[in-house]
């Protein structure tokens, strides 16, 4: 399997993901706000406003547990 160049850094798989962990690891909505700020920064520009939503989000950490619920983790 080949993996196609691409102008940005991070997938937005990879950058949901890291959302989950600093949901796992900190358990606050700081960390995972830093954590959006910076995923927000390294995906597609096209994604980029899905995560501006996210960090502005009232309730970060519900988001996140609803998130979890949907792929069943």
């Amino acid at each position: 399997m080949l993996i196609q160049p691409t102008s940005y850094r991070m997938t937005v798989e990879d950058a949901i993901l890291c959302l989950i962990l600093a949901y796992r690891i900190h358990g606050t909505e700081t960390g995972v706000i830093a954590a959006a700020y910076r995923a927000r920064d390294l995906v597609r520009i096209e994604c980029r406003p899905t995560f501006t939503r996210i960090i502005r989000c009232g309730a970060v950490l519900v988001w996140v547990e609803n998130y979890l619920k949907v792929i069943e983790v």
